[in-house]
């Protein structure tokens, strides 16, 4: 087995914070980062780096993914991906979004079309970007920040939802 350089996909509409993100991960961590601007490139990228003519595993080891894009939105994207995944080898996925709701809360982290592992609010703490991407791909530990996220979600939208009902 050969050992790589862990690769990084950062999908963002806006070309300043992929590129931000690009050089945080390189200049701290040393890693691959590729860069994509949109939610249809962002799948296209994902599938060409699939391995075994396109049947086996992916070569990239976590999506950071914008959520509000004009032209498919990071939770439709992600939903899209995840249809073409199987179950036993998700993407580890870190959300960033200026914007959250009780509805962005519920796609993100439902355990079948969205299981992302961490949402970051926009802007973003590179120290926790890089924290949160060792605890993925060094330390392994993305399936249990998914479970950990989805009940840190129930008390996130309870909280969205009260405060919802008390500006009305």
């Amino acid at each position: 087995m050969q050992n790589r350089k862990p690769l990084i996909l950062a999908i963002d509409d806006e070309p300043g914070i992929t590129q931000r993100i690009k050089e945080v991960i390189e200049e701290r961590l040393g890693w691959d980062v590729i860069t994509s601007n949109s939610g249809k490139n962002g799948l296209k990228t994902l599938q060409r780096h699939k391995t075994w003519a396109g049947i086996g595993q992916n070569k990239i080891d976590c999506l950071i993914l914008d959520i509000k894009m004009p032209d498919m939105d990071g939770l439709e994207m992600l939903k899209k991906w995840r249809k073409s995944e199987g179950f036993y080898e998700l993407m580890n996925v870190i959300l960033l979004s200026a914007h959250e709701d009780e509805e962005k809360w519920a796609k993100a982290t439902n355990p079948v079309c969205g299981a992302a592992a961490k949402y970051l609010k926009k802007p973003y703490v590179p120290d926790e970007l890089i924290d949160t991407l060792e605890k993925i791909v060094i330390g392994k530990h993305g399936e249990y920040m998914r479970d950990d996220l989805r009940d840190q979600s129930y008390a996130r939208r309870k909280e969205l939802r009260s405060t919802k009902t008390e500006i009305l």
